[in-house]
């Protein structure tokens, strides 16, 4: 909900300074958030005094997963941003008529 908001508030001004290239700031403005959960899972393994006598594979996986998952998570609320500002562009843009 929050990544929705975010996206909504990043349109609504880029609107109100006539910019129309609200599109990809949408997506990207909720998307960052999954570039937030890879830093902190990187944060993670390094700072994690318990990781220090693990081998380098469990290491690579895990940086793996992380990025998968982060990409997966950036996909998911880029997506969930666009279309939450897509509907709110769409209600705005209805109710002007050129007559």
């Amino acid at each position: 909900v929050t990544c929705a908001e975010v996206s909504v508030v990043l349109a609504y001004l880029l609107l109100c300074r006539e910019d129309w290239r609200w599109w990809w700031p949408s997506f990207f403005a909720s998307g960052s958030s999954g570039m937030y959960v890879f830093c902190y899972s990187m944060y993670f393994i390094v700072s994690h005094g318990g990781l220090k006598g693990i081998h380098f594979s469990s290491t690579f996986m895990f940086t793996g997963y992380s990025l998968l998952l982060s990409v997966c998570f950036t996909l998911f609320t880029g997506t969930l941003g666009f279309f939450a500002t897509f509907v709110l562009v769409r209600r705005l843009y209805t109710g002007v008529h050129i007559d």
